[in-house]
């Protein structure tokens, strides 16, 4: 570029040096008679007149050549440049103004809204369920409480070959409990030793269930799946369908007392009678294959078990969790027991403000809200086949909520 400003410099440079000469070497004559004129004659460029000439010609030709020169400069700039149009074919062909820009938080409105969608995707999932004939009951599915059930049954079964193992050894007992089955001897516990071995042990031995609570506050847009259940039972209940409704990761316990003569009942006879016959084994017989059977069995609690006194203080208690297991296997023993899987695929809103003259003038900017919902549930009977399944969606639109808005009658 500055090659270009010296050559516009130096082309007015030789148009002042022509005017110089032509105006030295011109010669000029007056006439003797002051009021005799000449007759006109046809101007003749002099050498000097036709050499600046030339000389504006070839200025007005750099001229032109260096504004042709600056074009090319800028347009090499703008080269691989994307200029983004400013429209597009997605926009509405009308007069008005349409932009959408990713906001930075959430609204309660567009959360009310979210919400009144996920009630209304409930009730078409219990109506779906009210149509199937045969559930008693319904227990809403939860990963980690069905894992526990799972290592509960599996513990079990655990449990009773050892108890199996100590009858071939000849170590058997006579249950004194009212309505337990089978032939055993009685063991004679004394009231100190069973706080101290059986209740121990299965504190111990119930921590293999210790959950912790870690609450995450998410920046996403999520519901309660808790609201959902909820929004499922209610609407079967104003079905009047003779259906119970459980959810295990929210509440499964009774309200039964939880003294010593009710927490063997509840974490079941097989722990109970090991812990028995571990202790009769260990106080009334020295055989060696008998010890060895005790070394098993604590060798296998104590890979279970952690010491009592190391559990979270946040954590749920232990035996909780089998608490839990127990019930949830029991509910599950009635052939019209079902699990129903629910999941909130996606939620969010938007709000959109609308402005314009007419508008602006007599109430301002108008602000409308929208929510919505997408969610799935699968029914399994208790063999795990699939009894019933599907997808509901649904968003409410733009609505406005400057006056009141409620769900209660």
């Amino acid at each position: 570029m500055y090659k270009y400003k010296a050559s516009f410099f130096f082309a007015t440079s030789l148009i002042l040096l022509g005017l110089f000469d032509g105006l030295c070497t011109t010669k000029t004559a007056v006439s003797q008679d002051f009021f005799d004129f000449p007759p006109q004659e046809e101007e003749v460029e002099s050498p000097a007149e036709q050499r600046l000439n030339k000389i504006l010609e070839k200025q007005r030709q750099l001229e032109a050549e260096y504004n042709l020169l600056q074009q090319q400069i800028e347009l090499t700039r703008l080269k691989g440049t994307v200029i983004a149009p400013t429209t597009s074919a997605t926009e509405p062909l009308d007069s008005s103004d349409t932009s959408v820009q990713q906001g930075s938080f959430q609204t309660v409105e567009s959360r009310i809204l979210a919400y009144e969608a996920m009630n209304k995707v409930a009730g078409s999932i219990s109506k779906d369920i009210s149509d199937i004939e045969g559930i008693n009951s319904l227990i809403i599915y939860d990963q980690e409480i069905f894992s526990d059930l799972t290592a509960y049954r599996l513990l079990k079964v655990k449990l009773r070959e050892f108890k199996q193992r100590y009858a071939d050894l000849g170590i058997i007992f006579r249950s004194s409990r009212p309505g337990t089955r089978g032939s055993r001897g009685i063991t004679d516990l004394s009231s100190l030793a069973l706080p101290t071995t059986f209740t121990r042990s299965v504190l111990e031995f119930v921590a293999l269930f210790r959950s912790k609570d870690q609450i995450t506050f998410e920046p996403d847009f999520e519901l309660n799946p808790n609201a959902f259940i909820s929004a499922v039972a209610s609407h079967i209940q104003k079905k009047d369908i003779p259906v119970k409704v459980y959810n295990p990761s929210f509440y499964l316990t009774s309200l039964d007392s939880l003294d010593e003569s009710s927490l063997e009942g509840l974490v079941g006879s097989e722990l109970a009678d090991l812990m028995r016959l571990r202790s009769k084994a260990a106080s009334e017989y020295a055989d060696s294959t008998l010890l060895d059977l005790n070394d098993e069995v604590d060798a296998f609690l104590d890979a279970l078990l952690v010491p009592l006194g190391q559990e979270d203080p946040f954590g749920n208690p232990p035996l909780l969790a089998i608490i839990q297991a127990n019930k949830l296997e029991k509910i599950l023993d009635d052939q019209g027991a079902h699990v129903l899987h629910l999941d909130i695929d996606v939620a969010g809103g938007s709000h959109r403000t609308r402005q314009s003259l007419f508008t602006t003038m007599f109430s301002g900017k108008r602000i409308s809200f929208s929510g919505g919902s997408v969610v799935n549930y699968s029914l399994f009977a208790r063999d795990g086949s699939l009894k019933r399944s599907g997808f509901f969606y649904y968003n409410t639109g733009y609505k406005s909520m400057s006056g009141k808005r409620t769900n209660i009658d």
